[in-house]
């Protein structure tokens, strides 16, 4: 007869809390631990979570300033 599965134990989630940079598993990409830290640490709704890059609806009426080419053939659709 197996063995039954044992339940996890939680309290093992939250022994590396507080979040500190260096001591989270993507301490070895300093740039992507520097970003989910930046995610992870900021409230719900915080100013962080309305910047271009974090949701790009809110600036969709304003003009882009980027030159664009658009280049089409006979057959495209």
């Amino acid at each position: 007869m197996r063995a039954r599965r044992q339940p996890e134990k939680l309290t093992g989630w939250y022994t590396p809390l507080p979040l500190r940079k260096g001591l989270s598993p993507r301490s070895s990409a300093p740039n992507y631990e520097a970003y989910h830290l930046d995610a992870a640490t900021h409230a719900d709704d915080d100013a962080y979570w309305y910047s271009i890059s974090m949701n790009r609806e809110n600036y969709y009426a304003q003009p882009s300033d980027i030159t664009m080419l658009h280049n089409g053939g006979w057959y495209d659709i």
